[in-house]
């Protein structure tokens, strides 16, 4: 039979029926899986919507000519992968493999390598693909949103409605049409939620439903593998699959056992292949990354020692008297560090924490208290040692009679340098060090009785003040030492935070025989813990000290457009990240509709009474709701509570979950009330289409005044600073 002529499919397929011991809600699978039949008048609606998806993400697809400011960021981790240089991201790496390969695919490699700059043009670097691509994906993602629609009982006509909200929402447009992680994120968003939701219609079991499995699993795998915020997307699919259970055991149609398999096959494809995806992606990483690259300085020294060119390769073991070394914090990973300039509260010279390894001021001595200063023997216990500076000529001292800069406690006492050193001087006590050995993290027996390169691990206590090293995660504001940390002296201190470790090692004395530092590279699986201690203390712990004001907004900014985001602003050409706001307060409408229903179905509930029918429309529009509001909270309450800066463009995700919650809010509406909902609908288009028209100038970066921006600020919370980028 003709699509076209095909049974209409049924939108209410839940009947009421009479249980046992209560009543029960039976699901017609046959009517669903019929949700999911598109007549050829709607493929080609569908067509259409696809074209002009598109259109206005291609629209002058190559204005600017440049990269704008996240887009070189996304361009220089290309070129990182193409050099194989390391980088540490809190995303997981999959965007960044997946642009590199559309690249190369493309012709890019070292050969024609383009060394891209923030307002340089592209040279060799494809540009234009890579936006394509991302366009591309990105008009996907609309027809993936319609496909959604029609598997949760949402008609062709609010399906195409919603969708077409996609197609013209400004924000989307803006931020998937750069070389930006957002628009291939909502991509794997919009692809696991049609096929997780498609085989929640499909007759279980089926060849149709397995193969929608396998594509949700495969696209929860990748979209967990492409941002921070993925894994709240497998914590969804757990949380829908404990709900389909929930529902299968109550209707006695199906046995208990059936339910159950049908929860164990489903969550053990998800487990399996996502872990599969995301570990197979962080190994490629791993494997392309095998050189030193810009965030070396802070690996661990084993991992490093696993890059190609570390500076760990020719370095020595053993350590003697007089040895250029540079001493490391065990918990922070910076180098202890000085230089000639003085604090401003003491007039000290400043010591502090750097996290850069190749800097001539973290070269320090250890040298003999009394005789050869630069006596060629072991250093061994008692350690009792003095440090030296070398590039200003001074010696490790603790002042008690000086604060440090932050931490001006009474027990505290600023760690300076002092140039007066004599070592037959009565005085010398005030330069001698104790290395106390942590027995417990040192790396072998060796370590512990005789001081190696990173192997042997100690504090560093100062004798005549009864204080010990401690790097403190502070930042300074003053002179060149703006943005390290401070260290200092205390009498109890939190212990890792007081141990240190050799991380080089050399000295004019040594011979080319001498034992050389071997370090056991790391496995796979030390590296891929070591990120990811890394990833999480940048998403959720963040750098505790900086007392700079935190820049984040909260969700009501986002929700309300309170603040948007500046892609590019030139003399001429302006490229601003603001949504339509039509949808995102139908957003927020359709969540305070829902919670009203919500909050007014349980207030009227009685358990002491069954129900004797369903209202198939209300079942549906409860049922379906609550599982995209679920999703939309699990995506958007994280925001809160992360540490790094969040934007609008991290709103993006629940912009498209939210467009699904308009939509089945108008299903409902169009069930109960057609005709109003026919008005609503056209009301809301034309606003929507009017809201992504007059603000297409900040979208493609097109001629526009000040005072034609001014009049568009709709809400007197607008972030209006960006009308001040235009002449008058």
């Amino acid at each position: 039979m003709p699509l076209e002529k095909a049974r209409r499919p049924s939108l209410n397929p839940f009947l009421l029926l009479r249980g046992p011991v209560r009543p029960y809600v039976f699901t017609d699978n046959q009517e669903t899986n019929s949700w999911l039949n598109f007549s050829l008048a709607e493929r080609i609606h569908l067509t259409i919507l696809f074209i002009l998806a598109l259109s206005t993400r291609l629209n002058r697809i190559g204005n600017p000519s440049y990269p704008v400011v996240d887009e070189f960021l996304s361009v220089q981790k290309v070129n990182n992968y193409i050099k194989g240089e390391f980088f540490l991201d809190y995303n997981p790496p999959f965007i960044n493999l997946f642009y590199t390969l559309i690249a190369k695919l493309f012709g890019y490699g070292l050969k024609n390598f383009d060394i891209v700059n923030i307002g340089a043009e592209y040279i060799t670097f494809p540009y234009y693909p890579l936006r394509i691509v991302s366009s591309f994906l990105g008009a996907c993602s609309v027809i993936l949103a319609y496909k959604t629609l029609r598997s949760t009982g949402v008609s062709h006509f609010i399906s195409l409605f919603g969708s077409y909200l996609l197609s013209i929402e400004n924000s989307m447009i803006t931020q998937g049409r750069f070389i930006f992680k957002d628009g291939i994120y909502v991509f794997f968003i919009a692809l696991f939620i049609s096929s997780h939701k498609a085989e929640e219609v499909k007759k279980r079991f089926s060849f149709n439903w397995f193969i929608h499995v396998i594509i949700s699993a495969v696209s929860l795998g990748l979209l967990m593998s492409s941002h921070w915020s993925g894994i709240f997307f497998v914590i969804y699919s757990f949380a829908s699959h404990l709900l389909e259970l929930w529902t299968l055991i109550g209707d006695v149609h199906i046995t208990f056992k059936y339910a159950l398999n049908n929860f164990i096959m489903k969550t053990s494809i998800y487990i399996f292949v996502t872990l599969a995806i995301y570990l197979s992606l962080f190994n490629l990483h791993f494997n392309y990354l095998d050189k030193v690259g810009e965030d070396y300085d802070s690996l661990s020294p084993y991992f490093q020692a696993s890059l190609k060119d570390s500076h760990l390769e020719n370095t020595f073991s053993n350590i003697n008297f007089g040895s250029n070394i540079m001493i490391r914090n065990y918990k922070t990973g910076n180098y202890l560090h000085s230089h000639e300039d003085f604090f401003h509260s003491s007039s000290r010279q400043q010591v502090t924490m750097i996290n850069t390894y190749d800097d001539y001021n973290n070269l320090f001595k250890i040298t003999q208290l009394k005789g050869d200063l630069d006596n060629d023997t072991p250093v061994i216990p008692p350690f009792r040692v003095r440090i030296y500076h070398d590039r200003t000529d001074s010696s490790l001292v603790v002042d008690s009679a000086n604060k440090p800069p932050l931490s001006e406690q009474e027990y505290n006492s600023l760690l300076t340098t002092d140039t007066n050193f004599n070592h037959n001087d009565e005085n010398v006590k005030r330069y001698s060090f104790q290395l106390k050995m942590a027995t417990n993290y040192c790396k072998n027996e060796a370590a512990k009785n005789a001081l190696r390169t990173v192997d042997s691990v100690f504090q560093i206590y100062n004798e005549e003040n009864s204080c010990y090293l401690l790097a403190t995660p502070l930042h300074l504001h003053e002179g060149f030492s703006e943005g390290q940390k401070e260290v200092i002296c205390i009498k109890e201190p939190n212990y890792e935070a007081s141990l240190w470790f050799i991380d080089w090692n050399d000295n004019i004395n040594y011979t080319d025989n001498k034992k050389r530092l071997v370090l056991n590279k790391l496995s796979f699986w030390e590296k891929l813990y070591e990120v990811h201690c890394k990833m999480f203390k940048k998403l959720y712990i963040g750098n505790p000290g900086y007392d700079e004001p935190s820049s984040n907004s909260n969700v009501f900014d986002f929700m309300f457009l309170k603040k948007g985001f500046i892609q590019w602003v030139t003399s001429d050409l302006v490229i601003y990240l603001l949504g339509n706001f039509i949808i995102y307060y139908l957003i927020a409408i359709a969540i305070i509709i829902y919670t009203a229903f919500k909050i007014f179905q349980i207030s009227t509930f009685n358990p002491f009474q069954h129900s004797t029918s369903l209202d198939s429309p209300t079942y549906k529009y409860d049922r379906k709701t609550m599982d995209y509001l679920l999703l939309y909270a699990l995506v958007i309450i994280p925001l809160t509570f992360v540490k790094i800066e969040t934007h609008l463009f991290n709103y993006l995700p629940g912009v498209f979950i939210g467009v699904l919650l308009i939509s089945q809010s108008f299903q409902w509406s169009f069930e109960k009330l057609t005709t109003l909902t026919y008005i609503l609908v056209g009301v809301f288009t034309i606003l929507a289409t009017l809201a992504f028209v007059k603000f297409t100038p900040i979208i493609y970066g097109l001629t526009w005044t000040q005072e034609q921006c001014l009049k568009m600020m709709a809400s007197p919370n607008w972030d209006r600073t960006i009308c001040d980028s235009y002449s008058v």
